[in-house]
């Protein structure tokens, strides 16, 4: 009767034991793969355009880094830039994003190229490369991926129509009528069309002139472009570009990661004061003091890198749970298994006390 006992008490620890192993592991049984896509901002791309190139890395579970290489025709695109995890020549560049400090489920890179020349190109993955699952061992998850295939056009010529040459209608007067006077009708009063306000008594207009040597662009007080000779001053997440401020072309610097460049940093100077950087607003108009608008300029404009999915927190919810089942499994298992020394050894639950004594 004891054998039969102990045989069924050992067979229900086994199977408890592989239901709290299955629960426990169901999880990272699930977390082994990620997708990679290649999308573009702009599908209507002609030669001379700035391409941006969309890639974005998804998982149901936490990614704890990436890496690899994207293969494209030279001849047709011309890598730009794509923020300090991006690197590229003449053929591929590469996305070096592994020591990543949080986990996160998406995550989006921008890449900037020029349209060099008429032709297509498709932009893929090439091997070797790697999603990180974001635990302590960074195990690889199964990638699949999909290739981008971009066409650039050429220019087209402006067209030139032939006026449409519309012949005057023929006229037939109609007969007078000498007993009733002709009606003579109100002048009709044409108001003038409104007028853009571009004067000068607008304090959002920027020009831009020349003086001894040097560009100074002039709202309500005159700021004077300055040569940034310390590129360690520079923001972090900007690059060098160009905007042309009237006649003048001006050197700039935009959000290596953004698309929407509404805003850029000029590196001037006002009046007397010493040079830095100012944000300017490109619709408004406008020149703000960087280091006074920057905490704001960061949290609305929508450059960050990474996108953090809303579920993260059920994520954690459904850990929490699964780790408080295995808890109470193996507080059971401990219950179970002293249960069955006590009976094979025949002992009582005085004796038990007796002993925790």
């Amino acid at each position: 009767m004891l054998y039969i006992y102990l045989k069924k008490r050992i067979h229900i620890f086994i199977i408890v034991l592989l239901l709290s192993v299955c629960m426990s592991d169901s999880k990272s049984a699930q977390a082994a793969s990620a997708s990679v896509s290649v999308t573009v901002k702009d599908n209507d791309v002609v030669k001379g355009d700035a391409v941006y190139v969309i890639i974005t890395v998804d998982s149901s579970d936490e990614i704890g880094g990436f890496k690899g290489y994207f293969s494209y025709d030279n001849s047709v695109l011309r890598y730009v830039t794509g923020g300090s995890v991006i690197s590229g020549n003449d053929d591929e560049f590469l996305v070096s994003d592994t020591d990543r400090e949080t986990g996160t489920h998406k995550i989006k890179y921008v890449v900037k190229f020029i349209a060099r020349a008429a032709g297509n190109t498709t932009i893929k993955l090439k091997n070797p490369y790697a999603v990180y699952s974001y635990d302590d061992n960074q195990t690889e998850m199964s990638v699949s991926y999909i290739p981008l295939n971009i066409v650039v056009r050429k220019k087209e010529q402006m067209q030139t129509k032939k006026p449409v040459v519309t012949q005057a209608p023929v006229v037939t007067e109609a007969p007078t009528i000498t007993n009733k006077p002709e009606e003579t009708k109100e002048p009709v009063e044409t108001k003038k069309p409104p007028t853009k306000a571009n004067n000068s008594n607008n304090s959002n207009d920027i020009k831009a002139s020349l003086k001894n040597g040097e560009i100074v662009l002039s709202t309500k007080e005159k700021y004077t472009v300055t040569e940034l000779t310390d590129k360690t001053l520079l923001p972090e997440g900007f690059g060098e570009t160009a905007i042309k401020i009237g006649d003048k072309l001006i050197t700039a610097y935009v959000l290596e990661n953004s698309t929407d460049h509404k805003f850029m940093l000029i590196y001037c100077k006002k009046g007397d004061h010493k040079p830095e950087f100012y944000l300017y607003d490109k619709e408004e108009m406008e020149l703000m003091p960087y280091e006074k608008v920057q905490a704001w300029y960061r949290g609305n404009s929508g450059n960050s890198v990474v996108i953090k999915d809303a579920d993260n927190n059920i994520e954690v919810q459904k850990f929490k749970y699964i780790l408080a089942i295995v808890i109470i499994i193996c507080l059971l298992l401990v219950i179970i298994t002293i249960s069955v020394y006590m009976h094979f050894k025949g002992m009582s639950k005085d004796d038990l006390t007796e002993i925790l004594k």
